[in-house]
């Protein structure tokens, strides 16, 4: 192996002689995936669901929109959670392409000399034209990934015909842009702080991906506040990283035995170089602790190791400061290219794994309080049904002994006014049970129709069965005046049954109940408001037994009819977002399951690898 490569090709050939020892994890990365991706879809598809697709509401109903608008939060944390693996997935497809090389990422500012540097790694020339293109032997195979769409357009084709990095425009590179050549996959990023903001975070996601960071700091002005800022960020995402700080030259004015002025380009001073290489590195080190990753600094100068005759190509290439960033190249290739290798996916996916985790934890906390505000909504719900059925049960008593006593042996006139009762009694108790539902609910207004009594004429108080009709039309004819209790209106409701998110999504459904429980605001709901029960009740002159026979069987309907319309209202309030909300709950818990199982195989991995 070559340990001290004394030109350009002695460094490419170091790359070419251990591609074939780069191991990549890719294989069981795509293991690891195919496990996440159909959970993950499952998820998506469920989180997206309609959860009233089959609910009795009619498409157009408002109460839909509410739900719409009071979800959102669940659904855009959802959202991110899918987007980051998308995010993370396009990433690993990027860096699956080059797996059998070590990807160099060049990173810096706009005109830091990325592209010239490239150029010169990948054909000897900062700037190459086609006749040296056609001389240079392997020759690199250059590419363009994504175009971010600004500044200087720049595609596929246009890169497979110009094969190299343009230099000297003023947003040099718009896209990530890069060259392969045997065991080297080099990237030339868009400039971190170029004038496009897009490009500069194109940058920092595509850096996630490589397996070695070089950062070029001008010479003019190495070590700037701004440039420190981005070298500290790639520290702490555990990427091994170069600083290398170009351009370290001068003019040097002379003259020659003839007196005529004489002009070259040298190095700068070793002491100049070893003066600004310290100033970076300490500046650097009292941000973050650079040492951890082994962040090397190195005056280097292209041009200058360009120049000159072919026999003095290895002098000048030892002088440049280029042989110590190919000796530092060579040995990160030969010593640790392998185990970044392995590491560098794993490390992103295990990240993956985490970010995933802890944003799963807080939507099934989210998902928890919701699910409990709509049991505990239900269960109010059902005692104050029975709360109810025992407080009508208790107004029916004195009603029903004042009407005995007022109409008796009159049959015709007991039964209506029983009728006239019972409508009163069960639409104010129809009231309460829909107040319950309502708590925390936007303003409502619902009337209540009179019921009408479907009876004939019963000639005296003698002992016989009559048939007698108990209607129940709640919400009919919404808007329609009603008779004595049954036309009161219903004002506006506060407080919250669902405590927290809970709170939002409930906070309008009440306002839009007028329009639910009616058959024209409500579809098929509002017929189960509406009804008509044929209740026997045994007349005649036995007053007793008539008062304890009609409040029995106007107790016992009233458990049906309330029971009924309790169940009704449990289904489409509660019923729909329940199954939604558990639904997401089981999808998310068994992408949690499989995420930190993926979590601790790769954390003992990467401790085991740890490089010494």
């Amino acid at each position: 192996m070559i340990t001290s490569p004394a030109n350009r090709n002695e460094l490419l050939a170091v790359f070419s002689q251990v591609a074939e020892g780069f191991s990549a994890t890719g294989n069981r990365i795509k293991q690891y995936e195919a496990l996440i991706s159909p959970l993950l879809a499952a998820l998506t598809d469920t989180q997206q669901r309609d959860p009233w697709a089959n609910s009795a509401l009619r498409r157009d109903h408002p109460f839909l929109q509410f739900v719409e608008d009071h979800t959102a939060q669940l659904r855009e944390m959802l959202r991110l959670q899918v987007g980051e693996m998308l995010s993370y997935q396009r990433k690993n497809i990027f860096r699956q392409k080059f797996d059998d090389a070590l990807m160099v990422y060049v990173y810096g500012k706009v005109k830091a000399g990325k592209s010239s540097f490239g150029n010169f790694i990948a054909w000897g020339h900062p700037c190459p034209d086609a006749a040296l293109k056609s001389q240079v032997e392997p020759k690199p195979a250059f590419f363009c990934e994504v175009d971010s769409g600004t500044t200087e357009k720049m595609s596929a084709e246009k890169m497979a015909r110009q094969q190299h990095f343009s230099v000297g425009v003023s947003e040099t590179t718009s896209a990530i842009q890069g060259f392969t050549l045997p065991g080297l996959t080099w990237i030339d990023s868009p400039g971190i702080h170029s004038v496009t903001a897009e490009n500069g975070r194109l940058a920092q996601e595509y850096s996630d991906a490589a397996d070695l960071i070089i950062y070029l700091t001008s010479s003019s002005s190495p070590g700037r506040k701004s440039d420190l800022e981005v070298m500290r960020e790639v520290v702490e995402k555990n990427k091994p990283m170069m600083v290398l700080i170009p351009a370290s030259d001068i003019i040097d004015e002379d003259e020659d035995d003839e007196g005529n002025p004489v002009s070259q380009l040298i190095m700068k001073s070793d002491a100049d170089r070893v003066d600004q290489e310290n100033y970076v590195s300490e500046s650097l080190s009292a941000l973050v602790d650079s040492h951890k990753v082994g962040v090397t600094v190195q005056s280097i100068s292209v041009e200058y190791a360009r120049q000159g005759a072919e026999t003095e190509r290895n002098a000048r290439w030892q002088e440049s400061g280029l042989e110590t960033f190919a000796e530092t190249v060579a040995r990160i290739a030969q010593s640790d290219g392998i185990r970044m290798k392995q590491r560098t996916p794993l490390i992103n996916h295990k990240n993956v794994c985490d970010y995933l985790t802890r944003s799963g934890d807080e939507i099934i906390a989210l998902l928890n309080e919701v699910s409990a505000g709509l049991d505990d909504a239900a269960q109010k719900l059902h005692q104050e049904c029975e709360r109810l059925c025992l407080e009508l049960e208790e107004r029916l008593k004195p009603k029903i002994e004042r009407l005995i006593e007022r109409y008796a042996m009159d049959n015709r006139q007991y039964l209506s006014h029983c009728a006239r009762v019972w409508e009163d009694e069960i639409a104010t108790s129809k009231t309460a049970l829909l107040e319950q539902v309502q708590q925390g609910f936007d303003q409502l207004t619902l009337n209540l129709n009179q019921l009408d009594v479907i009876d004939e004429a019963i000639p005296g108080f003698e002992k016989r069965t009559e048939r007698i009709a108990f209607n129940s039309r709640l919400g009919e004819n919404v808007g329609k005046a009603g008779g004595a209790a049954v036309g009161t209106a219903i004002g506006a409701f506060a407080g919250s049954i669902i405590p927290g998110i809970g709170t939002a999504i409930g906070a309008g459904i009440g306002g839009l109940l007028g329009g639910m429980v009616g058959g024209y605001g409500g579809g098929k709901i509002g017929e189960n408001f509406n009804s008509t029960e044929y209740e026997d009740i045994e007349v005649g002159d036995n007053r007793v037994e008539v008062a304890l026979k009609t409040r029995k069987v106007l107790s016992q309907r009233a458990e049906r009819e309330l029971g009924a319309v309790t169940v009704m209202l449990e289904n489409a309030f509660y019923g729909d977002i329940k199954a939604w909300v558990t639904e997401i709950h089981t999808a998310l818990t068994s992408l949690q399951l499989e995420l930190r199982s993926q979590h601790l195989a790769l954390t003992k991995e990467l401790l085991n690898n740890e490089p010494a």
